[in-house]
């Protein structure tokens, strides 16, 4: 049940489950998660390899099914294979996410699901061009949330204090070929869809 809230309430790009859980089953959280949006990729992990799981995980959308324990050799792969997909995702949840931002009605439900609600202070939206939004997914412990709105455009949000803001905008900066601009906004203006277009 815990697994379950985190998903309703969080943005994750993928969740590793287990058949066998305390409460819910793995293929339970999956059936009542796959049709929202902002769905992560789920990848089953289980020690039975009883084909009748594995073909109803994957009938409700998991990615993959794996058996336990997961060598690191096989963890790596399944990485790798998972990459392009949750790329995918983080852009076609981008202008999802933006609408939700935008909207008046939704906007502080979104910032919670983002980790930006409740910070009692302004929000620093920075307006990206970039080569690629593949290149903002290699920047390690990132205090931006960010927002892939198409291949070389995305939006980046942190409620983080100006110093650490300082210094991801000079790793930001540091993308050849990345332009920025940058503005601040105050959640209890609700006036977020204004400073995107000002900042775009």
């Amino acid at each position: 049940y815990e697994a379950l809230r985190l998903l309703e309430n969080g943005c994750f790009d993928a969740a590793f489950l287990d058949i066998r859980m305390p409460g819910l089953s793995g293929l339970e959280i999956i059936r009542s998660c796959i049709e929202k949006p902002l769905c992560p990729a789920f990848v089953v992990l289980s020690g039975y390899s009883d084909f009748a799981y594995m073909k109803q995980a994957i009938q409700l959308g998991a990615f993959d099914y794996c058996l336990k324990p997961l060598q690191s050799t096989e963890a790596a792969a399944l990485l790798a294979r998972l990459e392009p997909q949750l790329y995918q995702n983080r852009l076609q949840n981008g202008p999802l996410l933006l609408a939700r931002l935008s909207d008046p009605e939704t906007q502080e439900e979104t910032l919670a699901r983002c980790g930006l609600a409740g910070t009692g202070g302004p929000l620093t939206v920075a307006a990206a061009a970039l080569p690629s939004c593949r290149d903002l997914l290699s920047l390690p412990d990132s205090s931006f949330f960010p927002l892939f709105l198409e291949e070389q455009k995305a939006l980046l949000l942190s409620a983080a204090n100006p110093s650490a803001v300082s210094e991801e905008l000079d790793r930001l900066l540091a993308i050849p070929g990345c332009r920025l601009a940058v503005g601040n906004f105050d959640p209890a203006s609700g006036r977020l869809g204004r400073l995107i277009e000002q900042l775009q």
